[in-house]
């Protein structure tokens, strides 16, 4: 079963989620914060930290003018987790993102939130607030451990 806000779909066991959600603050046209939710499983055989190394990595040298500003190691509902802050140039102005990576078991989750120009201080602490009311589900939980 697959569930989204509004309902659900019975799909194929064999079918993996890999939906991307796409939360904002902007309000009539103007410009605002974007909250990405996206969903990746680990490569066999590797850890979260190797996973989480890659993936910055493949970011940084995929955006033109990137800068990183911080990468520190944080938790996300007692799973270990890795924040990224980092800013970079596109064709639309300067863009400033956070990133945290983060995983149970070998599913991983990737919460990005971008903003045009320059994230405050209170905006990015914010947006870790909000990050940190994230739990897992507990039928995910059981089902990985199995």
């Amino acid at each position: 079963m697959f569930t989204m806000n509004e309902g659900s779909l019975a799909i194929p066991a064999s079918w993996k989620d890999e939906t991307i959600n796409l939360l904002t603050t902007v309000r009539g046209g103007g410009s605002g914060l974007s909250f990405t939710i996206s969903r990746d499983s680990l490569p066999w055989g590797m850890g979260f930290d190797s996973f989480a190394r890659k993936e910055i990595d493949a970011i940084a040298s995929s955006l033109k003018e990137y800068e990183q500003l911080a990468r520190e190691p944080m938790q996300v509902d007692g799973e270990d987790a890795v924040l990224s802050e980092f800013r970079w140039s596109s064709a639309q102005g300067p863009i400033h993102q956070c990133m945290v990576l983060t995983a149970r078991g070998q599913r991983a989750l990737i919460f990005t939130a971008s903003m045009q120009g320059l994230l405050s201080a209170e905006q990015k602490q914010q947006v870790l607030e909000l990050i940190g009311t994230f739990r897992f589900k507990q039928e995910q939980a059981q089902a990985e451990a199995e």
